[in-house]
């Protein structure tokens, strides 16, 4: 379990990861010192898959919260770069705080500048790739969206996704394909999944539960 720091008498919401007893010797956490993320890793012989995933399980307080910094979604790319250790499958869930309607998630490559740059063969690959994995999972590539509203730690998400090669699970795979649900009071969408094309590959399913005050 990873608990905030500690600032009044008691103490403040945490994360926390549960794992079954049979599938335990799989699962290993992995230490840091950043505050956002609770980091395991899942070997690869309990998913079938050809190298171990790099899970993060995510908080983000709400922007404003005295809990979070400005550059927290910074903090947590740095972080995953660090650890990854050039691990291809790499997945972040959880609740980011950030809403991020419509935006795109990928980078679309302007043809005509690219040519006028001589760098299409640079975006080119990128582009071939998304696309040959996303049709042989059947996933869309455009994401069904119930909440339109566009947030500032949204515009980060999206660029963290970006950055790293990312792509928001939710609306394309599994019960939720081509839905969207929301997440939170019935009209907003806080909780996402994040992941590389390699996860893409080996996921069966996905689905978005009712809310548990169990777990939340």
């Amino acid at each position: 379990m990873k608990n905030r720091q500690k600032l009044t008498n008691t103490r403040s919401g945490g994360i926390i990861l549960a794992v079954r007893d049979d599938i335990a010797k799989h699962v290993k956490i992995i230490n840091t010192d950043g505050k956002y993320v609770l980091w395991f890793k899942l070997e690869k012989l309990l998913l079938n898959s050809k190298e171990d995933v790099l899970c993060g399980i995510v908080y983000i307080p709400p922007e404003g919260s005295k809990y979070v910094t400005t550059d927290c979604f910074l903090e947590l790319e740095e972080e995953l770069i660090s650890i990854a250790n050039e691990s291809k499958c790499i997945c972040l869930m959880g609740n980011f705080n950030a809403r991020v309607g419509h935006l795109k998630d990928y980078f679309v490559s302007d043809e005509f500048l690219a040519h006028l740059n001589n760098c299409g063969d640079i975006f080119q690959p990128d582009v071939v790739e998304r696309s040959l994995v996303f049709e042989s999972c059947h996933a869309p590539l455009e994401r069904t969206v119930q909440d339109p509203i566009v947030n500032n730690f949204g515009y980060k998400m999206i660029e963290l996704c970006k950055n790293l090669d990312m792509f928001i699970v939710n609306s394309r795979v599994g019960s939720d394909k081509h839905i969207g649900s929301v997440t939170c009071k019935n009209s907003s969408t806080f909780d996402y999944v994040l992941a590389t094309l390699d996860v893409f590959k080996i996921l069966q399913d996905f689905d978005i539960v009712d809310f548990c005050n169990l777990y939340s």
